[in-house]
């Protein structure tokens, strides 16, 4: 017979420390664009640290506010702000090594995806949770009764 173990829950504060053990500050990038140039290393820190330090919902809304959509089937301009609080275009391997992702993260993504069906990075689209009907009271297929 096997025993289960319960762990008990974490709290807001040991899942935030946990995170940040598993995304840690990334090496920038050496792109031909030069964005080591334009943000430092103490300001990557700072930028990191203020990331981490939210929840999830204040993250995404950060990781917006950081991107601009070019328009439908244009490319993504992504920033962050320097020591004196300008928006620096970079690429987005120092976008993403910056909050801790990598290039190809899944978080950037799925936001990307979500504001782009929502029409806009600036605004997140309306959660759709519990507006379906039931699936059961949609079933109007009747079955064929056999003798």
């Amino acid at each position: 017979m096997t025993k289960f173990v319960l762990f008990p829950a974490r709290t807001h504060e040991q899942q935030r420390i946990e995170n940040m053990r598993k995304h840690p500050l990334r090496e920038p990038c050496s792109c031909h664009f030069d964005c080591r140039r334009l943000i430092s290393e103490a300001r990557r820190k700072e930028v990191w640290a203020e990331f981490w330090s939210h929840h999830l919902e204040p993250r995404k809304a950060f990781t917006r506010s950081l991107i601009d959509d070019m328009g439908p089937g244009k490319n993504l301009r992504y920033h962050l702000l320097d020591q004196a609080g300008n928006r620096r275009w970079v690429c987005r391997t120092m976008f993403a090594h910056t909050l801790g992702y990598l290039k190809n993260s899944l978080f950037i993504y799925h936001i990307i995806r979500q504001c782009r069906a929502g029409g806009g990075l600036a605004i997140p689209p309306a959660s759709r949770r519990g507006k379906g009907s039931p699936l059961d009271k949609d079933c109007k297929v009747s079955l064929p009764i056999y003798d």
